[in-house]
């Protein structure tokens, strides 16, 4: 898909969706901040600059993650080298560090939470540089991500090598075992998380709730405890590293997740 294939696809499925949801799945913390995160590219070659972006900072990543296993070094030089392959093939050449370091973190939780395997459905809410995803699909899990910004979108799909549904494709879609969520539930519109609180029937883990420009951390998980949800914080975090680790779940709804035992592997 071209950049602007992907621009007349969304503009031709917005004048097909409720204004109310076009108005929901815009990217309101990026246009607030007048950020060029959201801004369309008009080619491929411009994607660079996405391909290792928003958690930069080595040295406190490297602290939170504590030392990486050796299956854990080989796969992410692996997904590294991918990206480098994905990449120079869009005429980009970039080779990632920090994105791919920091989606080590969500992944050992995801692995602890939801054994690995094509049957068990994980669901990624705002993927960025994609990493996560890439980490998980290369280990044969069923996997899916939405994504509401051009650019992001369309390095995903270079990255990830498949088929990836637009977020208008996606919409009340929140069908899975586990959704994770990375930096960005207090990045979304109020009404978009109001959807996701409502429509979902599963654990939904959040490694870091994003900036508090657009809303307070404690609005965002207000609004899931009125709707019922129970809320466990699986890592406290610091404000500067944006690291808390919580697992949110459903009201009335049978786990989908063995959170003893999770919280047994996680130390």
């Amino acid at each position: 898909m071209t950049p602007q294939e992907y621009l007349a696809a969304e503009a031709d499925a917005c004048k097909r969706l409720p204004p109310e949801i076009v108005a929901a799945f815009k990217p309101v913390a990026f246009e607030a901040y007048a950020q060029d995160w959201c801004k369309p590219v008009e080619r491929l070659d411009q994607l660079g600059p996405w391909v290792d972006c928003m958690h930069e900072g080595t040295e406190r990543i490297w602290r939170n993650l504590g030392g990486l296993t050796e299956y854990e070094l080989e796969t992410i030089e692996e997904i590294a080298g991918m990206a480098v392959q994905a990449s120079q093939a869009i005429g980009c050449r970039r080779r990632p560090r920090d994105a791919l370091l920091q989606a080590v973190i969500p992944w050992r939780y995801v692995r602890a939470l939801v054994p690995a395997g094509a049957d068990r459905y994980v669901l990624e809410l705002g993927p960025g540089s994609g990493y996560l995803g890439a980490l998980l699909l290369n280990e044969g899990n069923g996997y899916r991500g939405m994504e509401v910004t051009q650019p992001f979108y369309l390095w995903q799909r270079a990255l990830w090598r498949c088929d990836h549904d637009p977020w208008w494709q996606q919409v009340h879609d929140y069908d899975a075992d586990l959704i994770v969520a990375c930096h960005m539930l207090n990045e979304m519109s109020e009404a978009a998380l109001r959807m996701l609180i409502a429509g979902a029937r599963c654990p939904v883990l959040v490694e870091g709730w994003g900036s508090q420009g657009v809303r307070q951390r404690g609005r965002s998980i207000g609004l899931f405890r009125a709707a019922g949800w129970d809320c466990h914080t699986l890592a406290e975090g610091d404000t500067v590293s944006n690291h808390r680790i919580d697992l949110l779940l459903p009201p009335g709804e049978p786990r989908t997740v063995d959170l003893a035992a999770a919280l047994k592997v996680l130390g």
